[in-house]
């Protein structure tokens, strides 16, 4: 279905976290096809110019995508992505913190450079993303920011100890940045997600066929930045109907 011409007038720069697989892939499939303009990094170099492809194929204008290699849990590429991306897209209307890993494993076992590597992974390279780009959304008054947490920020897994630990960092980071900007347009929208169909499940005896879709993450990231700017939706739980994932 094509889209209509002052929608199109009306596309936003978005800047999404992790855009080559999962959540992360459909949200940038979803929103390029809408007409809004993607910036997005992938660890992944093989899968730059495929990732920008698709993202261009699926665009009403057939416009490119910025898509870069990127190590985000490394301040210097971090800080490359976040440049170029002000560069050739300008600072970004929306900012899908997206990015990060699963990690299994109880907290007896967990060791310490462990937990480093999750909450680098997890929650520093958003904080650090943040702490970057937020200054500049504040002196225009004006943008959204979604942070892509999990359930278990609300019903914590023991068997997945670092992820947990380092995800509920990012969740309180981003409670503290809302009450922050509490006095300003900034919008901030925590989604929570239980189990997700994506490659983070691949060699795992698992029900995927019972998990929510990316594309359904991507659906309700659709709703929120279409909001009125007088609407802020500050939490989502979307997760199967089987509670046990």
């Amino acid at each position: 279905m094509g889209m209509p011409f002052f929608s199109f007038l009306c596309g936003m720069n978005v800047l999404v976290t992790g855009g080559s697989s999962g959540i992360g892939k459909a949200v940038c499939l979803k929103l390029s096809s809408l007409g809004h303009q993607i910036s997005t990094s992938t660890r992944k170099h093989e899968l730059v110019d495929s990732l920008r492809l698709d993202l261009k194929s699926v665009h009403p204008a057939k416009a490119d995508a910025l898509v870069m290699q990127a190590e985000l849990s490394q301040e210097e590429s971090c800080l490359n992505f976040i440049q170029t991306v002000e560069k050739q897209q300008g600072l970004p209307d929306v900012l899908i913190l997206n990015a990060g890993e699963f990690r299994p494993g109880l907290p007896t076992e967990m060791g310490i450079e462990e937990l480093d590597q999750a909450l680098e992974g997890n929650a520093k390279h958003a904080i650090r993303i943040c702490k970057m780009l937020v200054p500049a959304m504040v002196k225009r008054n004006k943008g959204t920011i979604v942070f892509i947490g999990t359930i278990l920020n609300h019903e914590p897994r023991v068997g997945a100890c670092a992820y947990t630990l380092s995800k509920a960092l990012l969740n309180g980071y981003s409670r503290m940045l809302q009450e922050e900007l509490r006095n300003t347009k900034i919008r901030i929208t925590r989604i929570q997600p239980g189990s997700v169909d994506t490659p983070s499940f691949d060699g795992e005896i698992v029900p995927r066929e019972k998990f929510i879709k990316p594309a359904q993450i991507a659906d309700a990231i659709e709703w929120i930045i279409q909001l009125p700017e007088s609407v802020q939706v500050e939490e989502i739980i979307i997760r199967p109907t089987d509670k046990n994932w």
